[in-house]
C-alpha cells in the first residue's frame, strides 16, 4: 500500500481539500489524537453480522471537543472470530498506529466509540522527506464500501501537514495549504535601492554612554601625545 499511496498522494492546495476538510472537521463533536493498540474481536456466537473489531486508544491529545479519557476504546463492524466473518466496515486500525480519529457515537454499555465518517474519520499520522508530520486526506467517493479503498471510484489522497489541519479544528479561516505554508514561512521584504540623487537618511544619534567613552579615549590619546612631545623637547635641551 505504501507504493500506492506515494504515487497516489499530493499536496493540497485549494478548496477541492480545504472546503470538505473543514466541513468534515465541523461535523465531528470530538477530534482526537493518539495511539492505536492491537485490535480484537468480540461475537455472541449467534448472528455474524454482530461481529464487532475493537482497537484500545491511548489520547495524546484532544484537538477538539470535550477530552474522553485517556485509554479509549474504538469500535467498527466486522472482524474474524471463532470461524465466523463479517466483512470489516468503516476504519481498521493496525497496531503502533499513529493517527488523528473523529470519534462518534458512544456505546453505554462497553463505553467504546465508534468512528465518524467510517473511514474518513481517521487519519494516520505519517512523516514527509523533512520528518515534518502529514495526514493523507481522501479525495472523491467514498471508499467505506470496497475493501481496498484505493480502487473505490474516484478516490484519491492529498497530503497536507498536521499543523494545517490542527488549525482548522481550532477554527482558522485558512483558504489552501498555500496559504498556510505563507503564513508559517513569509516572504522577506524586498530590498530597495536609494536613488542617485536621494539624500542619505540620516545617522542614528549616538548612546551618551558611547560618546562619553570616545571623548576619554581621546582625551587620554592627547595626554600621550602632550607626554611624548615634552620628553622628546626636554632631551633635546640636555643636547
Amino acid at each position: 500500500m505504501a507504493g500506492v499511496l506515494s504515487s497516489a498522494t499530493a499536496w493540497a492546495g485549494d478548496d477541492d481539500v480545504v472546503g470538505p476538510l473543514r466541513e468534515s472537521i465541523a461535523a465531528a463533536p470530538v477530534i482526537v489524537e493518539g495511539e492505536a493498540e492491537r485490535p480484537y474481536t468480540s461475537w455472541n456466537g449467534a448472528d455474524p453480522t454482530t461481529i464487532r473489531t475493537y482497537t484500545p486508544f491511548t489520547v495524546t491529545r484532544v484537538l477538539k471537543g470535550a477530552s474522553p479519557a485517556a485509554r479509549i476504546l474504538l469500535r467498527q463492524p466486522g472482524g474474524d472470530v471463532g470461524g465466523a466473518s463479517a466483512a470489516m466496515r468503516g476504519a481498521e486500525f493496525n497496531e503502533g498506529e499513529q493517527a488523528i480519529v473523529f470519534l462518534g457515537t458512544q456505546d453505554p454499555g462497553d463505553g467504546s466509540y465508534d468512528v465518524a465518517g467510517g473511514r474518513r474519520g481517521k487519519f494516520v499520522i505519517h512523516r514527509d522527506d523533512s520528518g515534518r508530520p502529514v495526514l493523507d486526506v481522501r479525495l472523491g467517493a467514498d471508499a467505506s464500501a470496497y475493501g481496498r479503498a484505493e480502487k473505490a471510484p474516484g478516490t484519491g489522497l492529498a497530503r497536507v501537514p498536521v499543523e494545517f489541519f490542527e488549525r482548522l479544528a481550532a477554527g482558522a479561516m485558512i483558504q489552501s495549504v498555500a496559504d498556510f505554508a505563507h503564513e508559517q514561512n513569509p516572504a522577506p521584504a524586498p530590498s530597495r535601492t536609494r536613488e542617485p540623487n536621494e539624500p542619505k537618511p540620516p545617522a542614528a544619534p549616538m548612546n551618551p554612554l558611547t560618546r562619553r567613552a570616545n571623548f576619554h579615549v581621546l582625551l587620554a590619546v592627547a595626554v600621550f601625545v602632550a607626554l611624548v612631545t615634552v620628553a622628546w623637547l626636554m632631551r633635546r635641551r640636555g643636547r
